[in-house]
């Protein structure tokens, strides 16, 4: 049996979802702490936390040994990855995949330091080698711009180290625009490294009257989870 329900959208206005009963199951939303979690038939996107820092690192360590995907030179302990994990959220949003352990994840960060660049991040996101190709990358920065939107940003900005085929697809599928290239910006790996840019904006009209709210100011809306549901609906089995 197929449910049809439309959730609103803040941009694009309402979005219609289908949910397979009896073989995806329904779309489930709650607030649990201070955290939206959705779940569509054991797939959820949540809130990260310091207690996921042990499974984040496992996604991320291999692409810091093997690739110049990250600019890091080593694998950050499991401490300091949680101590990552708490510091960007109290300004922006983490969030994870999880389904049997977490699958993948991505956050906004500050893109520069001085204050005028407060309506501004960068995102990221990155998802486990064995679950690749299920549109998870897709989901968690559906639910992660969305989140973005709903604090206030005007715009989000994506950084890729040269060539880079597959995130270069997501992001221009997700509406980034490529803007330019910072030539020989890393050296790791023997090489050095360049970096594309990519944008796109998330709030036309940001209201620069104030900063960006933060994520513990607004999880209890109903934007939020709107947003969350809309990612965790692309995700495929």
């Amino acid at each position: 049996m197929k449910l049809f329900c439309t959730i609103p959208d803040m941009r694009w206005g309402s979005v219609a979802l289908t949910v397979l009963l009896g073989v995806a199951g329904p779309v489930i939303g709650g607030r649990i702490g201070a955290n939206w979690e959705m779940d569509m038939g054991g797939v959820m996107i949540r809130e990260a936390s310091g207690a996921d820092a042990d499974a984040i690192r496992g996604i991320y360590a291999p692409i810091v040994e093997g690739t110049c995907t990250s600019f890091d030179l080593l694998p950050p302990s499991v401490e300091e990855m949680a101590g990552r994990i708490e510091t960007t959220m109290l300004r922006y949003p983490w969030l994870v995949c999880e389904e049997d352990g977490v699958v993948g994840y991505a956050y906004g960060t500050r893109f520069r330091g001085r204050a005028a660049y407060d309506w501004v991040c960068e995102v990221s996101v990155y998802v486990s080698s064995e679950t690749r190709g299920r549109g998870i990358g897709c989901g968690l920065y559906t639910s992660l711009l969305g989140c973005l939107d709903v604090l206030g940003y005007h715009m989000a900005y994506a950084g890729i180290t040269l060539p880079n085929n597959a995130s270069v697809a997501l992001h221009e599928s997700m509406g980034f625009d490529a803007v330019g290239v910072f030539s020989h910006a890393g050296f790791k790996h023997g090489r050095w490294c360049d970096v594309g840019w990519w944008e796109r904006v998330l709030r036309k009209n940001a209201d620069t009257n104030r900063s960006p709210l933060r994520p513990s100011e607004v999880t209890d809306r109903t934007a939020w989870g709107e947003a969350v549901a809309l990612g965790i609906s692309l995700i495929g089995g």
